[in-house]
């Protein structure tokens, strides 16, 4: 491992794509109706308000390129949302925890790829309580041995049920297949692979 570097992390980040960038546009479209479409003030500034938001989450979201995955030598890293705020905070899995790395999606038209990402924890550990805690920004998936968790409900339907699956949406980022093969080849523990259900 000592002739790995920085350039063989797995690093992907949210950004500007079709969903945020439409939606920003969408916001920004409402602003320039309320000023331009002849309607009473009251009105004008409660429409106008309505779209200065949504541009300013969606285009402050795109723009703050947050983690969304991370695989290096420490583990593997699911970022939280692509917004600032809301229930699914980041969790760190650390490689002696992590049984597989998981890509499943619902059916969808072929070439689509898969629509989740995720980790299977081992038996020996036991995924963070659910929903996170607000106050805990990072969680970690702590070592302790503990029965799997059962199947939780903010994950859709498609994904292994047999094990502690942690998951997040492909939403907001791109997935490099190759890239995210090459990282769990090059740091994850014998017998760590990526398994594909979509």
């Amino acid at each position: 491992m000592a002739s790995l570097s920085e350039s063989d992390v797995y690093l992907a980040r949210f950004g500007w794509h079709v969903a945020s960038s439409s939606l920003a546009a969408c916001g920004l479209a409402v602003v320039v109706f309320a000023c331009l479409g002849g309607l009473v003030l009251w009105l004008a500034l409660l429409i106008g308000a309505v779209g200065a938001v949504v541009f300013v989450v969606f285009a402050g979201a795109a723009r703050g390129r947050g983690v969304a995955l991370r695989v290096g030598p420490e583990g593997v890293t699911l970022g939280g949302g692509p917004l600032p705020f809301g229930r699914v905070h980041p969790t760190h899995v650390p490689w002696p925890e992590v049984e597989a790395v998981l890509l499943w999606g619902p059916a969808a038209p072929a070439g689509a790829g898969p629509r989740y990402v995720g980790v299977r924890v081992r038996a020996a550990a036991e995924a963070p309580a659910w929903p996170p805690r607000a106050a805990a920004p990072a969680a970690r998936v702590p070592s302790r041995v503990a029965a799997a968790p059962p199947a939780r409900a903010d994950l859709p339907a498609g994904p292994p049920r047999d094990g502690a699956v942690l998951g997040r949406a492909i939403q907001g980022w791109r997935l490099d297949r190759a890239r995210l093969l090459a990282a769990v080849a090059a740091f994850a523990p014998e017998g760590v692979r990526v398994v594909d259900a979509s």
